[in-house]
């Protein structure tokens, strides 16, 4: 993991391979992220068929940055994911 990144373990749901955009769902809690439906992109300049083929997969983890944004409630929500890598 580099620093500032957090890995994350996710369903795949939705990837636009024209964007390199998607959506993920995280089911699973405790993790560094709560449990919800984010939208992603891809950072930096990488092949995306892996992307395309996590979409297969249950679940998935991986690597990324978090774009964080003020709530109109107040605090802080995640705005987007930056995906800069796929694990298993």
């Amino acid at each position: 993991m580099r620093p500032n990144t957090i890995d994350i373990k996710c369903e795949v749901f939705n990837f636009n391979k024209y964007r390199n955009s998607g959506q993920l769902a995280v089911k699973i809690p405790e993790q560094k992220i709560p449990e919800g439906v984010y939208n992603f992109t891809i950072f930096g300049n990488q092949d995306n068929v892996d992307y395309i083929y996590s979409m297969l997969k249950p679940e998935v983890i991986l690597t990324c940055l978090m774009e964080i944004a003020l709530s109109p409630f107040g605090g802080h929500d995640i705005h987007k994911l930056h995906i800069t890598g796929v694990g298993s």
